[in-house]
């Protein structure tokens, strides 16, 4: 047991030496960004909150711009969405509808393939399947990263978008916000 013990604190300790490397290499590579948030963070009057809001919000906003125009991202109907796969956010609605309605066997794979097929569709304003074969000499197989739930790209755009709008609605539903107003008004709020 004093063995696992030891082990598991070495474990901890290298652990933590590489989070640190990390952690200095990427403040050494941003050096000027982290001065300036800091700076920024000791002159703000306001509290933490609404600098980290205020302040996110707007690094956010200008990152995505800064890379969309870095990449030269086209401006198209489907352009809207690399914001979404900028955050992440895309990712994870891909992966989620994977893990969800497939399982998670092969999801990195799939989500893999599906996001590049989006990428290349937002840039070319067009639609591609995702169904994809291969072939090793035995026939045309079907790709094991080829997603069953989505046909092409457009479909997962138009799911995309219809998952935004369900969040919204859950958000703004009576039920849901009726259960935010109870708590109002019996003082349960935490």
């Amino acid at each position: 047991m004093e063995n696992k013990n030891i082990v598991k604190d070495k474990l901890e300790k290298s652990m933590m030496s590489l989070m640190d490397a990390f952690d200095k290499e990427t403040i050494e590579n941003n050096i000027e960004l982290f001065n300036k948030i800091k700076l920024e963070f000791k002159s703000y009057r306001l509290d933490e909150k609404d600098f980290i809001f205020k302040k996110y919000e707007m690094f956010v906003m200008d990152y995505e711009t800064v890379f969309k125009k870095a990449m030269e991202v086209p401006k198209n109907k489907k352009s809207w969405i690399y914001g979404f796969i900028l955050t992440g956010e895309f990712k994870d609605f891909v992966r989620n509808s994977i893990d969800i309605y497939e399982g998670p066997c092969c999801g990195g794979d799939k989500e893999s393939f599906i996001i590049g097929k989006c990428i290349k569709a937002i840039r070319e304003d067009k639609n591609y399947s995702l169904h994809d074969e291969y072939d090793f000499g035995e026939g045309l197989k079907k790709g094991y990263w080829s997603p069953t739930i989505f046909k092409d790209t457009d479909e997962v755009f138009k799911l995309f978008e219809i998952y935004l709008k369900e969040i919204r609605k859950i958000v703004k539903n009576e039920t849901f916000s009726g259960l935010f107003n109870s708590r109002l008004n019996k003082n349960e709020v935490r």
